[in-house]
């Protein structure tokens, strides 16, 4: 059902894993930002599962909520990450 989001989804993913050297274990924090629809599973949850990430990583799903999504993770992401 997903298979396009998919394709291009893993695909620059794999791209990006390639360009930087950086392992997919090495994520700590993933936000995915998808403005059209809320897929189930989460696009994250199938990013993790993909790579094998860490049980740990820090996962936010921004759905249907356009631009103004980076202003809701920014304040969340920094209330998450500065907890200890």
């Amino acid at each position: 059902m997903y298979e396009e989001i998919d394709e291009i989804m893993f695909d620059t993913l794999d791209n990006l894993f390639k360009k930087t050297g950086m392992s997919p274990s090495e994520i700590d924090i993933l936000v995915v930002n998808v403005s059209l629809f809320s897929p189930a599973p989460s696009l994250a949850a199938r990013i993790i599962n993909r790579y094998k990430m860490r049980e740990n990583v820090k996962a936010f799903n921004l759905a249907g909520m356009g631009c103004s999504a980076r202003d809701v993770y920014k304040r969340q992401l920094l209330r998450t990450c500065t907890r200890k």
